[in-house]
C-alpha cells in the first residue's frame, strides 16, 4: 500500500516472477484514518478477495469487493473491545506502528464463515449471530509477547495448524494439531530484527512456489528485508532475501548458486524455487515433516514401471488449474492387464507377466503382431459376408425388375441380377411386388419358380404349383421374397440364406475365441463392417439401372434443351402425332404389344416425377384439334397406328394436335383432373374448347371404349357438340388399319359391326363407382337418356359400314373390271 492509501497489486508471470508494474487500486480503509488494512481474504465466500481492516479502538470492519475491481464502503463486523480481547498500545505508537489482536483470518472450524485468530491464542469464532471467544488455542504458556500468529494445514492431514512467529526473540514454532489439540512440535531460532521492541507485521504463510511446502514469508514492517533462508522442519521460511545459503535455501535438496539465487536440484527433486517439491517418476514419502522424494517403483531399471505402465507420481496427482498439492504413491498402474507384480517395497512394479498369444511387446504395450492382424482380417471378412446375408434376409432379397411379361402362357418375371432362388427349396419362394405401378401385381402376394435355364427369370405363381396366365405387363419396380421364407428359399451353391449365415456367423465367432481378439478390436470390427455392407448394399441399389431406367434417361437429356412449362387445362394441352411416334420409336423395345397401362405407370410418370406436370407439359404442349377417346388396355401400337391413320385422314401433316388424356392429364394430380362434377373435368373443358374439330374413338375389333363410362360421357358430350355446331365434324371411329368407312379393313368393320349390334352404353362400367353414377345420370338427365345416346352411336357406325359397304363395292367392281 502506498502513501496515498492505494492497494498495490502485484500480478504473477508466467515465469514465476512477479510483474514491476503493479495495478494500482483504491481502497477505503486510508480513507478513514482510524483503520489500517490488516488482512485481504475472501469473507463473503463469493471467490473475490475482501479488505479486512482494523481499527485504532479494536473495531474490525470489511469492504466487499464488486465485480468492477472497486470496494465498497467499510462495514464494521465485530468490536473486539466489547468481547474482552483487544489489546492496547499506547498513543505515541499508533502513527508509527500499529498493533492489532487479531493476527490471522481463517475458517478454522471449516463451517464456510471466517473467523478471527487472536495473538493471546484464542479463536473468535464467528456464527451466524454472533462471535464466540474460544480461548486457549493456542497453549497459553506458548503464546510469547509480541508474537505473529499464522495458521495453515502443514501436515497435509485436513487440520489447521499455527506457526508462531516472534521477531522479536529470532523464534519460529509450529503447532501441529494432533489428537483434537494444538502440540508445539518443533522451535527454529533465527536472527532476529535490530528492531526488537517492535514485532513485524508482514508475516505470511503460502505456498510461494507451488511446491507442496508452505512458506513463511516475514518482513520487518518498515520495508526492510531480512537476509538469509531457513528451513523449519520441512517448512521454507522465507525472508524475502536477493541471496540464498547454500543447501537450506535449497530445502536441503540442492545447491544455491550465489551468482544467481537459483537452486540447482538433486535427482528426484524439482526446482519451483526451493527444491521442495518431486521430479517425475518420483513422490512424496513420509509426512510433511519428514518429507523425501522415493523413486517410483522399477526406477532403478532406468525406467518407471520397467517402462510397462504409468506410475502414480506427484506430478500425476496434481489436479489441472488446481493451486492444491497432492502427492502419488509411488505404485504402477501396468498397459495390460498381464503385467504383474510388486517390488520390495510392496508397490506395483509390473515387471512380471507376458504378452499373449498372437501379441507381442513393444515399448511396454502389448501389440497385435502380424498373425493377429491376419486373424482380425479373416473375423473382418466374415462378420462383412453375414451382414451382407442378413441383409437378403432382413429385407426379403429385393431385386430390381427387368420385365414382367407373358411367354409361353404364362407371367414370367425378368430381373436385372440373379434371383438366387434354390431349384429345390425347403419351402416356395413367397414374392410380393412394389413400385411396379400395376395395380394387381402391387396388391397380391404370389409365389415364385425359378427357371431352369435362366438365372434371373422365374414364373409367376398365383398359388403354389399353378402358373399366372393373366396379363400383367411391368418393366419398373422390385420384386421381394418374403421374409418369412428368404432364409430358406433364397441362397448360394445351393445353400439357403439361413445356413449360411449361421455358419459365417459360427465361423467369426470361433475366430474371435481362437485368436483371443481384444474386445475393442472385435467391436470395431463388427461396426466397421456393418456400415461398410450397409453402404455397399446402398450403393449397390442405387447404381442398379435396368435398361428401360437408361432408355429414360437418354429421352430426358434428348429433351432437356425443352424445359417444362406449366399450362392451364384444356385446348393448349394437345400432343402432335410426331411427338407420339417419336415417343413409340424410343421406347418401342419395351412398349410392344403393351397397352396404355403400362406406357403410363412405366414411361410418362417416371418422365415426369420430377416435375409432377403432365407429359405434354414436360415436353411441350400444343393447341390440340382433335380430341382422342380410348380404351386404356388398346395396345399402344394400335393405338399410334389409329391416329396415324386419322392424321392422314384429315388431310393434314404430322404436326396434327390431339388431346389424350393419357399424356394431356397431370397423372400427379387425377382428382384435379377430374374436377367435382362432369363440367369440371379436364374432358368436359378439352371437348367444350372452340379449337375442338371432332372426336377420333380409337377402338378394337371388340369395341372396349364403349364399354366405359368416360368414353360414354365423351360420346355424350360429342352428340351434343354435333347438335350445337355446324362445323363440328363428329365422332370418327380409327382402327389400326384406317378410319371406320374410310379405308380400315373389311375384317375389321363387320367385327365392329357385330359387336355394336348388342352393345348398350348403360352397361358401361368405370373404375371409381362413383365415376359411373355421376355419368350414368349425366346421360339420362338428357333428352332421350340412354336410348338417344345409343341411337347415336348406332347412326354412326351405319353410317361408316355403308361408306365402308361403298367403298368396297367400288373397289371389287375395279379389280373384276381388270380380270375381265
Amino acid at each position: 500500500m502506498s502513501d496515498d492509501h492505494s492497494l498495490h497489486v502485484y500480478k504473477r508471470l508466467n515465469s514465476g516472477e512477479l510483474d514491476g508494474m503493479p495495478t494500482m487500486m483504491a481502497q477505503p480503509c486510508g480513507r478513514r484514518d482510524a483503520f489500517r488494512l490488516s488482512f485481504v481474504k475472501d469473507w463473503d465466500g463469493d471467490g473475490k478477495p475482501d479488505l479486512i481492516c482494523v481499527a485504532r479502538n479494536q473495531s474490525i470492519a470489511v469492504a466487499k469487493q464488486s465485480t468492477d475491481l472497486s470496494f465498497s464502503e467499510l462495514s464494521i463486523v465485530v468490536d473486539l473491545a466489547s468481547l474482552g480481547v483487544a489489546e492496547a498500545w499506547p498513543d505515541d505508537t499508533w502513527r508509527s506502528y500499529f498493533r492489532a489482536a487479531v493476527t490471522d483470518v481463517v475458517d478454522w472450524n471449516g463451517d464456510g464463515l471466517q473467523d478471527f485468530l487472536l495473538t493471546s491464542g484464542a479463536v473468535l469464532l464467528q456464527t451466524r449471530e454472533v462471535f464466540k471467544v474460544l480461548r486457549g488455542i493456542v497453549p497459553g504458556r506458548s503464546v510469547l509477547d509480541g508474537s505473529i500468529l499464522k495458521a495453515a494445514d502443514f501436515n497435509k492431514d485436513g487440520l489447521l495448524d499455527v506457526v508462531m512467529v516472534a521477531e522479536a526473540k529470532g523464534q519460529a514454532t509450529v503447532f501441529l494439531q494432533l489428537n483434537g489439540s494444538l502440540q508445539e512440535a518443533q522451535t527454529l531460532e533465527f536472527q532476529p530484527s535490530g528492531r526488537r521492541r517492535i514485532p513485524p507485521r508482514a508475516v505470511q504463510v503460502v505456498d510461494w512456489y507451488g511446491s507442496g511446502v508452505p512458506d513463511v514469508l516475514i518482513g520487518d514492517g518498515f520495508g526492510n528485508y531480512h537476509q538469509g533462508v531457513h528451513t523449519l522442519v520441512g517448512i521454507s521460511i522465507r525472508m524475502l532475501s536477493s541471496s540464498c545459503v547454500a543447501k537450506a535455501a535449497c530445502n536441503y535438496a540442492g545447491v544455491c548458486s550465489d551468482r544467481t539465487s537459483l537452486c540447482r536440484c538433486d535427482e528426484g527433486y524439482i526446482s519451483k524455487g526451493d527444491c521442495a517439491a518431486c521430479a517425475k517418476g518420483y513422490f512424496t514419502s513420509g509426512t510433511l515433516l519428514q518429507r523425501q522424494c522415493l523413486p517410483c517403483a522399477g526406477r532403478w531399471s532406468g525406467r518407471s514401471c520397467y517402462g510397462r505402465g504409468t506410475c502414480f507420481d506427484d506430478l500425476s496427482a496434481q489436479s489441472p488449474g488446481s493451486s492444491d498439492y497432492r502427492a502419488g504413491n509411488g505404485s504402477c498402474a501396468c498397459n495390460d492387464a498381464r503385467f504383474y507384480g510388486t517390488d520390495e517395497r510392496g508397490l506395483r512394479s509390473c515387471h512380471l507377466g507376458e504378452c499373449g498369444a498372437w501379441q507381442q511387446e513393444v515399448g511396454g504395450q502389448c501389440r497385435p503382431n502380424l498373425n493377429y492382424l491376419m486373424m482380425l482380417l479373416l473375423f473382418a471378412v466374415q462378420m462383412f459376408g453375414m451382414w451382407m446375408l442378413l441383409y437378403l434376409v432382413v429385407a426379403g432379397s429385393p431385386m430390381a425388375i427387368e420385365d414382367i411379361s407373358l411367354d409361353s402362357g404364362v407371367v414370367v418375371v425378368t430381373t436385372t441380377t440373379s434371383h438366387r432362388l434354390l431349384r429345390r427349396p425347403v419351402l416356395q419362394a413367397k414374392v410380393h411386388f412394389s413400385q411396379t405401378g400395376h395395380p394387381l401385381l402391387d396388391s397380391k402376394v404370389f409365389y415364385a419358380k425359378p427357371m431352369h435355364s435362366q438365372k434371373n427369370r422365374c414364373v409367376l405363381l398365383e398359388a403354389e404349383g399353378h402358373a399366372m396366365t393373366g396379363r400383367a405387363d411391368a418393366s419398373i419396380g422390385w420384386l421381394m421374397i418374403s421374409r418369412s421364407r428368404v432364409a430358406l428359399c433364397v441362397g448360394f451353391f445351393m445353400l439357403p440364406l439361413g445356413l449360411l449365415c449361421v455358419a459365417t456367423g459360427a465361423l467369426a465367432l470361433c475366430l474371435y475365441i481362437f485368436a483371443g481378439l481384444h474386445n475393442f478390436h472385435a467391436a470395431c470390427a463388427v461396426g466397421v463392417t456393418f456400415i461398410l455392407a450397409a453402404a455397399a448394399q446402398l450403393w449397390r441399389r442405387l447404381l442398379l439401372r435396368t435398361s428401360l431406367n437408361n432408355q429414360l434417361d437418354h429421352f430426358r437429356a434428348k429433351v432437356a434443351s425443352v424445359p417444362p412449362v406449366a399450362c392451364p387445362r384444356g385446348a393448349d394441352r394437345g400432343i402432335t402425332t410426331a411427338r407420339l411416334l417419336e415417343l413409340w420409336q424410343a421406347f418401342e423395345v419395351h412398349i410392344r404389344d403393351r397397352d396404355m397401362y403400362f406406357v403410363v405407370a412405366n414411361i410418362v410418370k417416371p418422365l415426369t416425377s420430377t416435375c409432377k406436370l403432365s407429359y405434354v407439359e414436360y415436353e411441350g404442349p400444343a393447341k390440340f384439334a382433335w380430341f382422342v377417346s380410348h380404351f386404356w388396355g388398346t395396345p399402344f401400337c394400335h393405338f399410334k397406328d389409329a391416329l396415324r391413320h386419322h392424321t392422314r385422314w384429315v388431310g393434314e401433316k404430322l404436326d396434327c394436335a390431339y388431346w389424350i388424356c393419357s399424356f394431356s392429364n397431370n397423372q400427379w394430380a387425377i382428382q384435379a383432373e377430374l374436377g367435382s362434377t362432369c363440367e369440371e373435368s379436364s374432358f368436359f373443358l378439352a371437348l367444350n374448347s372452340l379449337s375442338c374439330k371432332g372426336t377420333a374413338m380409337v377402338l378394337d375389333e371388340e369395341v372396349k371404349p364403349l364399354s366405359r363410362s368416360w368414353c360414354l360421357f365423351e360420346v355424350l358430350q360429342t352428340r351434343l357438340l354435333k347438335e350445337r355446331r355446324s362445323d363440328y365434324r363428329g365422332l370418327s371411329l380409327c382402327t389400326s388399319s384406317g378410319v371406320l368407312g374410310h379405308g380400315s379393313g373389311l375384317d375389321v368393320v363387320l367385327a365392329v359391326g357385330r359387336h355394336l349390334t348388342s352393345l348398350r352404353l348403360q352397361d358401361a362400367s368405370a373404375s371409381e363407382p362413383a365415376d359411373k353414377k355421376m355419368i350414368d345420370e349425366r346421360v339420362e338427365s338428357m333428352a332421350g337418356g340412354f336410348e338417344a345416346t345409343n341411337e347415336f352411336v348406332r347412326v354412326t357406325i351405319r353410317e361408316a359400314l355403308e361408306l365402308a359397304e361403298a367403298s368396297f363395292q367400288d373397289d371389287l367392281s375395279k379389280v373384276v373390271a381388270m380380270l375381265s
